[in-house]
């Protein structure tokens, strides 16, 4: 990511690594803080991410057995494309429901109250701390 930063920002290695903490701290993720600070579109910065190789992972039936066990409906929520997030479930072995992709986490929590989704009940297997931390002005 930082490589990417500093091509689209015309900053040093080590500038780009302060902007992605910085913008990971304050917007949830580095692709909201680069979308908001700098107007940049999302899909170049996702094609850079997300280009990377799946064969490193591996099915994890156990991981597939836990989740499969919990009660209710399983979606994944990701701020990643919805082909990334499909192809990490492939890779992984796992066989659920993908929601489309959003960066910002005003979205999550809209995306959560749209679906009824009872807070006392909601569980969040792997989540962005800094989207739980969030609070919408």
């Amino acid at each position: 990511m930082r490589y990417f930063v500093s091509d689209y920002l015309g900053v040093g290695l080590d500038q780009a690594d302060i902007l992605r903490a910085e913008y990971w701290r304050t917007h949830g993720t580095t692709l909201a803080g680069m979308m908001d600070m700098h107007g940049m579109p999302p899909k170049a910065f996702l094609h850079y991410v997300h280009d990377i190789n799946f064969s490193v992972l591996s099915e994890s039936p156990r991981l597939a057995k836990l989740i499969k066990s919990l009660p209710g409906r399983k979606i994944v929520y990701t701020n990643g494309t919805e082909p990334y997030a499909r192809e990490v479930l492939r890779a992984r072995g796992l066989n659920m429901q993908t929601i489309a992709p959003n960066p910002k986490p005003e979205h999550s929590i809209r995306f959560l109250r749209s679906q009824k989704f009872h807070q006392q009940r909601l569980r969040c297997l792997k989540t962005n701390l800094a989207i739980l931390r969030y609070q919408p002005t």
